[in-house]
């Protein structure tokens, strides 16, 4: 069985296509080549062990999108007889994922192939709907997970995502495998081998799916089976009540950095999003605290909202791969390029630039 770092790093990859526009098909094969070209480096290997592609990656686009809307792909390590399904977190491009999932949460639907109890954010729900139909007839993730892949008896698979994908990957897992209604759940995977890893990902069923959850993904060591996430990330914050209050989302990184008016505002209205009474329930979490990041690298953020903006896409992005799998902030390839280009605001002009052009909108759609 592979490490929660190892299965960390895998799930990250299927997010090669944010940032990129094109179609469908071309942002898959641009993926494609990504992933081919770091399973295939040498300094990857010797930190990640050795990869495959079994399938995929697909992209979904909707009719009016021309960046990936979400994206997904199953991996194979044979030395340890692990298969990994990473899955895509929000790509800051897509609205889909902003509006039609992330933010989806006035209402809760049944969760599909559940036990007809169990009840999950319309958003989760649209996203399962996406990814489950990628890969086009009798090539499904379900086709292939069903199908006779190599050691399948006796190898693990762990379902992994990030952010969204946080949310996505204990549904997909739950509605796939449970013992009630699950269309794997009799496939020849054994169950003590099953496995998810969601982080970063907000609270998005009720109490009924949380024990439909612990039932089919039981508590394990090595840390999987737990959502992981940082107590001073926003999103993981989303949407129990226990942990989605104003007070607490506005002092999130007091006394080091008080919310402007505009996320004062921001915050105030998404208090309004979750139905009442909020059902929703956080899913068995392990947490860690990020550490209020100071500015260093590049001048001082002199807008307040900027600045929040900033310390929130740090703690949401960059600190879990600190805690999580810090080699990969270094991890470099054979030509001496980072193999991993990720986001941070106090380091990088262009994030910085990015942050401080989001600041601007919404201070003109929140106030200021």
């Amino acid at each position: 069985m592979i490490s929660l770092a190892q299965a960390f790093t895998i799930s990250l990859m299927s997010n090669g296509a944010s940032g990129q526009k094109g179609t469908a098909a071309s942002l898959a094969a641009g993926l494609q080549s990504h992933i081919d070209a770091i399973f295939a480096d040498t300094n990857f290997i010797a930190a990640a062990g050795n990869w495959s592609r079994v399938w995929g990656p697909y992209v979904y686009q909707v009719a009016t999108s021309d960046v990936a809307d979400n994206a997904l792909f199953l991996a194979y390590n044979a030395t340890d007889n692990t298969y990994v399904l990473s899955i895509a977190a929000t790509n800051s491009a897509s609205k889909v994922d902003w509006v039609d999932e992330d933010a989806a949460a006035g209402s809760l639907v049944l969760l599909p192939n559940g036990d007809g109890k169990s009840h999950i954010s319309w958003g989760t729900n649209v996203g399962l709907a996406f990814i489950s139909g990628l890969g086009g007839a009798n090539n499904t993730i379900v086709d292939i997970l069903a199908s006779d892949l190599p050691n399948k008896s006796t190898a693990s698979l762990v379902i992994a995502g990030h952010s969204l994908a946080g949310a996505l990957s204990p549904a997909l897992g739950t509605s796939l495998f449970n013992a009630v209604n699950g269309p794997l759940a009799q496939a020849g995977w054994t169950a003590s081998n099953l496995y998810v890893l969601p982080t970063a990902g907000p609270s998005v069923g009720d109490q009924n799916y949380y024990n439909l959850f612990t039932a089919t993904f039981p508590d394990q060591t090595g840390g999987f089976n737990q959502l992981h996430y940082n107590v001073i990330d926003i999103v993981p914050q989303a949407w129990d009540p226990k942990l989605f209050n104003a007070s607490a989302l506005l002092n999130l990184y007091q006394p080091n950095l008080a919310a402007s008016q505009t996320i004062t505002n921001l915050v105030n209205t998404a208090m309004t999003v979750p139905p009442s009474p909020n059902p929703y329930i956080q899913l068995p979490a392990t947490s860690f605290n990020g550490g209020f990041q100071k500015v260093h690298g590049v001048p001082p953020f002199t807008d307040p909202t900027a600045a929040y903006i900033a310390q929130m896409l740090y703690q949401h992005i960059y600190a879990y791969v600190v805690a999580l799998a810090p080699n990969l902030a270094t991890l470099k390839d054979t030509n001496g390029n980072l193999i991993f280009t990720l986001i941070n605001p106090f380091t990088q002009l262009k994030a910085r630039a990015e942050v401080t052009a989001l600041a601007l909108d919404l201070e003109a759609k929140y106030g200021k």
